[in-house]
């Protein structure tokens, strides 16, 4: 079972890319929804159009090494950007944090 596991994840490496970047992205929590929500949409918009540059920009750099996988790497750096930049400004802004981490504390 375990060598199918690893058999299927080295043919398609891209989706693994994608999925740990959206895991990853997702510890950070719903920040930009809640600073929208709260009145500042300015927050969503800045950490949005932030990992739309990083996507962008790396998409330029890993694409014509990589290839697809460049692609899947780009856009998961760009979805991690965009969440830790959300959540960072939403706890300074409100002092609230909306990431898993702070479940752990309690």
């Amino acid at each position: 079972m375990l060598g199918r596991i690893i058999e299927w994840s080295a043919r398609n490496i891209f989706l693994v890319l994608l999925a740990t970047g959206l895991l990853v992205s997702s510890l950070a929590g719903p920040a930009a929804s809640l600073a929208t929500l709260a009145g500042e949409p300015r927050i969503a918009i800045v950490s949005l159009t932030a990992g739309i540059i990083v996507n962008a920009t790396l998409n330029l750099l890993l694409v014509p090494l990589l290839g697809g996988n460049g692609a899947a790497l780009a856009t998961a750096t760009g979805m991690i950007a965009a969440s830790v930049i959300a959540w960072a400004w939403t706890r300074a802004r409100f002092s609230i944090d909306t990431s898993v981490f702070r479940l752990a504390k309690r």
